[in-house]
């Protein structure tokens, strides 16, 4: 089975937009509206359904053209608001949105079940984390950044597995499916500004449709 660029290029571009918001080549994307422009057009490229991709444009076209330092502050603010504390609006890492899901107040983080399954997953495809790093591997932008690098690899190392396809739906499947679809419909819910409202309104989408 090929690499499938288009697949990569979406998890990639997903990873991005879910990294805490930073002044320069993040803000740039969102103002410029490249962000926009190649989630849409990839989108498209994907024939995916045309419904979420208006509502998504609509959501981001509204920063094309501001301050790059205004829109910093207002997306840096509400990505704290939602997912930053000890106990924030919306969990955004796999091991601890599927504990609080099951009714667990305080979840733990990094050492769970759920996050040592996506690590042994990622290890087993050859990639493993670095030393110096010590958050959470399953938080969703590294979940992305993971099956962009599946969607884009020919094929793994000798002794590592499947093709790397079929890892990749393994893990949408056994992993992403399980929560992305549940966290997006909380931050649709929850978020005030329609950055948040417009990429996870994608990002259901994609995840259900995939």
């Amino acid at each position: 089975m090929a690499a499938n660029q288009n697949l990569a290029n979406m998890f990639k571009m997903f990873a991005i937009a879910f990294r805490p918001p930073t002044l320069g080549a993040w803000t740039d994307a969102v103002v410029s509206g490249s962000l926009r422009a190649g989630l849409s057009s990839t989108w498209e490229a994907l024939e995916l359904p045309a419904g979420s991709l208006a509502e998504f444009s609509a959501c981001l076209g509204g920063y094309v053209g501001h301050d790059p330092e205004e829109v910093l502050h207002e997306l840096r603010i509400e990505e704290t608001r939602l997912f930053v504390g000890e106990d924030p609006i919306v969990e955004n890492a796999e091991g601890t949105w599927l504990q609080r899901a099951n009714g667990v107040e305080k979840p733990i983080r990094m050492i769970n079940s759920h996050t040592t399954a996506v690590m042994t997953f990622m290890r087993e495809c050859g990639v493993v984390r670095n030393e110096k790093y010590n958050d959470c591997i399953d938080y969703l932008e590294n979940e992305c950044d993971f099956c962009g690098y599946l969607a884009e690899t020919p094929e793994l190392p000798a002794g590592m597995g499947d093709d790397p396809l079929i890892l990749l739906d393994r893990f949408v499947a056994e992993h992403m499916a399980k929560w992305v679809p549940g966290f997006c419909d909380e931050v649709i819910a929850a978020s005030k500004v329609p950055y948040y409202i417009g990429i996870c309104t994608l990002m259901r989408t994609f995840i259900r449709e995939f």
